[in-house]
């Protein structure tokens, strides 16, 4: 990341209570398929509909504290800012460059043809 940006990834300095979150807090139960049948009426029943696949981004969003959530979401913020703000600029140089690359090829041809 750019300089001046581990402020804001960082966050201010807290202790950490690892102490207060429970294995229900950092572990998913085992993924169940729906049961044929429809609706149960079971309350640990987390898949009655569909079945929906775990990736990263789901599992991070269960077992992330909220401190790492927060510096996720910098991190996003970070990303979307730099791709937001440094893409153009980036455009524009390999335009740039596409533009004299045909300039040099039409003098070229130019001075083959007329001299």
């Amino acid at each position: 990341p750019p300089p001046g940006d581990d402020d804001l990834l960082n966050g201010p300095e807290q202790a950490e209570e690892q102490e207060g979150r429970g294995e229900w807090m950092t572990v998913l139960p085992k993924q169940m398929k729906p049961k044929a049948g429809g609706h149960t009426t079971s309350v640990t029943s987390f898949a009655a509909k569909t079945f929906v696949e775990r990736d990263a981004a789901t599992i991070a969003d269960w077992t992330d504290t909220p401190k790492d959530q927060a510096t996720r979401e910098a991190r996003l913020f970070l990303a979307a800012q730099e791709e937001r703000y440094a893409l153009p600029a980036v455009q524009a140089a390999a335009q740039a460059a596409t533009a004299k690359e045909h300039e040099v090829l039409v003098d070229d041809f130019n001075q083959k043809r007329r001299a």
